[in-house]
């Protein structure tokens, strides 16, 4: 058996990336994932390649900072700036109460849209495919369809498998 300590938001802010950094660096963590869309990402891709040998996944974000995407193409979850509207704020509209309401909030050719470019980001500011895809705070039922989808096109892992397998075993 095998302990996995995975460390999400990597990049989110520059203490968030200083901090996991530590604890990879020192053992602590076996993995944690980048979000490819923040201003600190090139950043902390840097710092990625200086650590080749570690697990490095991507937590895709629906929920803060800028969208990678053309915001024209994800209007239904992003303001006029481009920019996610905040999980504080969806978790609020009486539609994220059920599965319906969560994909009219969340369409799933626009996150689709987005979970791409975000991966695509990640590949673009790493070098490399990541380890693992992992999904960032507030889920929708789509968000976990096209996660899936590149999963299965990647032929990459879903941390949300292995989560699944922990719990019902």
């Amino acid at each position: 058996m095998k302990l996995l300590v995975q460390g999400d938001d990597y990049g989110f802010t520059k203490g968030v990336m200083w901090g996991m950094l530590e604890g990879i660096d020192h053992g602590v963590l076996t993995c944690s994932g980048l979000f490819a869309n923040v201003p600190n990402a090139e950043l902390a891709a840097a710092q990625m390649r200086l650590r080749p040998d570690f697990c490095w996944g991507i937590d895709f974000n629906l929920a803060a900072g800028p969208c990678c995407a053309d915001p024209k193409k994800i209007p239904h979850f992003v303001d006029a700036s481009g920019n996610f509207i905040r999980s504080n704020i969806t978790v609020k509209d009486p539609r994220w109460q059920s599965e319906e309401g969560r994909a009219e909030l969340f369409p799933y050719e626009e996150v689709y849209t987005e979970i791409k470019a975000q991966y695509d980001r990640f590949v673009e500011l790493t070098g490399r495919r990541p380890g693992y895809l992992n999904g960032h705070s507030i889920v929708a039922e789509t968000m976990l369809k096209a996660i899936r989808k590149i999963a299965d096109e990647e032929d990459l892992p879903f941390a949300f498998d292995f989560m699944q397998f922990a719990f019902t075993t």
